[in-house]
């Protein structure tokens, strides 16, 4: 039996008292995709920032353990640093990933030497690997350019490069899409689903029940920190069972521009 590459446990998260992730179980194994979906302020990006270990200072893990593969990871933060390469993530503001005042190529090259590529060579090739595999040709002109001379498409496909150099186990994504037009979002979900083949788990949190349906194995249905539905994709899209879920997809338009674009 394939073993999990992430599990949750009866995950709970508090700000100060009030409690914004309640009793969450979710699991993942090598390959899938499984998104969560639900409206601002449902806890999707707080529950990611817990298993990424970017969890806001005010906040608390009142219960509950996150498993990478085996590994519990937030009772010694230094896990999150053991396992760097394994677990990655891609934000939803894309300039999040860079420093403003350095060139891509800079931070690349940077990138690339704490995981431990120093060859100058070797550290070239791979940058044009990667830039090539999401579509962006003009490598020079990318590695050469400060990310404020890129649009947001361009800033995302670049951090999705570099956070998948080194094949994570794991890939998460903050509404990675949100900000990009119909045809860049596309790509990166084609992008995605090529990952998920190469067996990288993915976990994304989304608005975006078009891209969840187009893009999910499974999916994580999330209303006031609870998740309320759970399930492969067809059963939640086809056969949901909640009312949320219900209004989530009647509100959603056609998939036909994400699977066209």
């Amino acid at each position: 039996m394939c073993k999990n590459v992430m599990s949750i446990e009866n995950l709970s998260i508090y700000y100060g008292e009030k409690c914004v992730v309640q009793h969450v179980d979710l699991s993942l194994k090598k390959g899938e995709i499984l998104t969560v979906v639900g409206e601002s302020g449902s806890g999707k990006s707080t529950l990611l920032s817990a298993i990424s270990g970017l969890l806001n200072s005010t906040a608390t893990i009142e219960t509950g353990t996150i498993y990478l593969e085996e590994t519990p990871l937030h009772e010694n933060k230094t896990m999150y640093r053991v396992n760097r390469k394994d677990m990655t993530m891609i934000f939803q503001n894309p300039g999040a990933f860079f420093n403003p005042m350095k060139k891509i190529g800079k931070q690349y090259e940077q990138y690339l030497c704490l995981h431990g590529v120093i060859d100058k060579q070797e550290q070239k090739h791979i940058q044009k690997m990667m830039l090539e595999k999401v579509h962006l040709c003009d490598v020079d002109r990318v590695l050469n350019a400060y990310p404020f001379e890129l649009s947001g498409g361009m800033q995302q496909r670049v951090s999705i490069a570099m956070a998948t150099t080194f094949k994570p186990k794991l890939l998460l994504a903050d509404e990675p899409t949100s900000a990009l037009d119909v045809t860049t979002q596309a790509d990166i979900v084609k992008h995605f689903i090529q990952l998920s083949k190469e067996e990288t788990a993915i976990l994304m949190v989304t608005h975006n029940m078009s891209v969840a349906s187009y893009l999910s194995d499974k999916i994580a249905v999330m209303k006031d920190g609870r998740i309320i539905e759970y399930g492969n994709r067809d059963d939640i899209i086809y056969r949901p069972k909640e009312a949320y879920t219900k209004a989530l997809i009647e509100a959603t338009p056609s998939l036909s521009e994400v699977e066209n674009g």
